[in-house]
C-alpha cells in the first residue's frame, strides 16, 4: 500500500511555507492562517498532519536548521574543532538562521513547548562539540577535569556574538583565531 504522494506534497508545502515564515518573520508569524495562506492548504488539512501550531512550528523549526552533525575525527582536536565551528559559522551566514534562532529564544521564554524545542536543538547541536572535548581528554589532548560546558560556551560564544551582535565576518580566519585561543585557554597539549 505506500503513502500517498499527494499528502506528502502537500505536508512538505505546509512545512515549507512554516519555514519560510519562520526565517522571515519570526515565530509568533507562524499561524495556522498565515501557513494556509502561503502554502494553498486548507486549515482543516494542517489540523489533520499537526494537532496544534506549535507541533507544526517543531517541525517546521527542524526543516530551518536541519539535523545536527555527527561529531567528526579528523586525526586531530584541532582538526575537529575546526570542522565543527566552520559547519557552525556557516549556518549563522545563512539568510534567516539568526532571526530564526532569536525569535526561538524569545518564544521559549513563553511557551513551555517552545522551550522544550530551545533545549533539545540546543542539546543537539552542543553534543557534537562535547564529544570532542570528551575525546580530547580522554586522549590526554585536554587537561582531565576540563569543565566541557564552559570550553563549549567559550568556542561557540564569539561566533554568536559576531553573528547576532557585532556583525563582524564569520570567515574562516576567525574561527582558527577562537580555536586557537581557547585551546591555549583550556591547556591543549601541544
Amino acid at each position: 500500500m505506500g503513502d500517498d504522494p499527494r499528502v506528502a506534497r502537500s505536508k512538505a508545502s505546509i512545512l515549507e511555507a512554516a519555514a519560510e515564515l519562520i526565517s522571515e518573520q519570526g515565530f509568533p508569524s507562524v499561524t495556522i492562517e498565515a501557513v494556509a495562506g502561503r502554502s494553498g492548504a486548507a486549515k482543516t488539512t494542517i489540523y489533520r498532519h499537526w494537532p496544534s501550531r506549535e507541533a507544526l512550528v517543531i517541525e517546521a523549526f527542524g526543516l530551518c536548521a536541519g539535523p545536527p552533525a555527527d561529531p567528526p575525527d579528523t586525526g586531530t582536536l584541532r582538526g575537529d574543532l575546526l570542522h565543527i565551528l566552520s559547519l557552525l559559522a556557516r549556518f549563522l551566514r545563512e539568510e534567516g538562521s539568526c532571526a530564526s534562532l532569536q525569535s526561538l529564544a524569545d518564544a521559549a521564554r513563553r511557551d513551555p513547548e517552545l522551550a522544550e524545542l530551545h533545549a533539545a536543538f540546543l542539546a543537539g547541536r552542543r553534543r557534537p562539540l562535547a564529544e570532542v572535548l570528551e575525546r580530547g581528554v580522554r586522549r590526554g589532548q585536554l587537561a582531565e577535569g576540563l569543565d566541557v560546558d564552559d570550553a563549549v560556551s567559550m568556542l561557540v560564544g564569539p561566533l554568536f556574538y559576531r553573528a547576532m551582535v557585532s556583525f563582524e565576518p564569520l570567515d574562516d580566519e576567525f574561527v582558527r583565531t577562537i580555536v586557537d585561543g581557547a585551546l591555549g585557554a583550556v591547556g591543549a597539549a601541544a
